[in-house]
């Protein structure tokens, strides 16, 4: 997914010298704010993206884009309602790519053989299992040797 970089419009509160851009890619989501002295910039990685809220208005849209680490949100305003849309629909999209075929980071069945191997391991490390210990909580393969 090539880069798209959507510009608020100049017309709108906080954005007649230096407008606010949010750009989109297969990774994140990023909010570029400028000031005479300063650059604000927000970045949200698309698998931490927990949700879209557009308020739409006559003209202009309010885009909020939350995560799901707890961090501040990312909020701008002044978008056309076409461009809001869009940024949602390509978060939405990228976020599909990835459940569908994970090439970074690791697929659920990844990380539950991971947790196994680790929970092995750890088994196999204290081998000196106090008698009270349940054994049926335990996988068989990690009891074989």
């Amino acid at each position: 997914m090539p880069t798209e970089i959507f510009q608020a419009s100049r017309w709108t509160k906080g954005n007649h010298i230096f407008p606010t851009y949010i750009e989109v890619n297969e990774k994140s989501v990023s909010r570029r704010k400028r000031s005479w002295f300063r650059l604000d910039q927000i970045s949200i990685s698309i698998s931490k993206v927990a949700s879209v809220h557009i308020k739409t208005g006559l003209i202009w849209s309010e885009i909020l884009i939350e995560s799901s680490g707890g961090s501040d949100p990312l909020a701008s305003h002044g978008h056309k309602k076409g461009d809001a849309l869009r940024i949602k629909e390509l978060i939405e999209t990228a976020q599909a790519q990835m459940v569908k075929n994970p090439q970074t980071g690791w697929s659920l069945l990844e990380a539950d053989v991971a947790w196994m191997h680790l929970v092995c391991l750890l088994i196999r490390l204290s081998q000196s299992l106090p008698r009270w210990f349940p054994r049926r909580f335990l996988p068989g393969d990690c009891l074989r040797k």
